[in-house]
């Protein structure tokens, strides 16, 4: 094989198999089904909720608490704007009681055993992955979600989530 056919084919090969990949990846980035985004954001909201009650009762410290005063009442506001988008969507899901998951349960309860400083960061480390997590699950559903109604809740909710997301990495580096 002459050698520019070589390298054409080197090149035709490693092109393909990085096309691949990144479809791949673009694949595992695709958006939640309604169903399973409705449910993971209702248990989401009920984990922000509980674990920041618990930071109010725990927590010495001024900003944490204020950012769980922020989570209650924000993630109690999203809890709410969920049940009436599901109620628009015309899709054939039910709403999700706001019942922790068995990983979620796990998390609370290992809140509810520190103390003091142990308290905090372990609060504040929740909240970064979860609002990191979440963000992401947002953006991923606002663009690629299949319910309409879904989409829009999805889209007006994240500029909240990604201020709690600011907040809590601020709070993180502060410590």
């Amino acid at each position: 094989m002459y050698p520019a056919a070589k390298s054409s084919c080197t090149y035709l090969i490693a092109t393909t198999v990085i096309c691949f990949s990144l479809l791949g990846a673009a694949h595992a980035m695709a958006a939640e089904s309604t169903k399973d985004f409705a449910h993971d954001t209702s248990v989401g909201n009920s984990f922000e909720i509980q674990s920041s009650q618990l930071a109010l009762e725990k927590t010495q410290s001024k900003d944490i608490k204020l950012f769980a005063q922020h989570m209650i009442d924000d993630h109690g506001k999203a809890q709410d704007d969920l049940k009436s988008a599901v109620s628009a969507s015309n899709a054939d899901v039910v709403m999700p009681d706001g019942s922790l998951d068995g990983k979620h349960q796990k998390m609370l309860g290992k809140l509810n055993d520190e103390k003091g400083k142990d308290f905090d960061k372990l609060y504040v480390h929740d909240q970064v992955v979860a609002h990191d997590d979440t963000v992401a699950m947002f953006m991923n559903y606002a663009q690629d979600g299949d319910n309409a109604a879904l989409k829009d809740f999805a889209n007006a909710t994240l500029p909240t989530l990604k201020e709690h997301q600011q907040d809590i990495h601020k709070i993180r580096s502060n410590m």
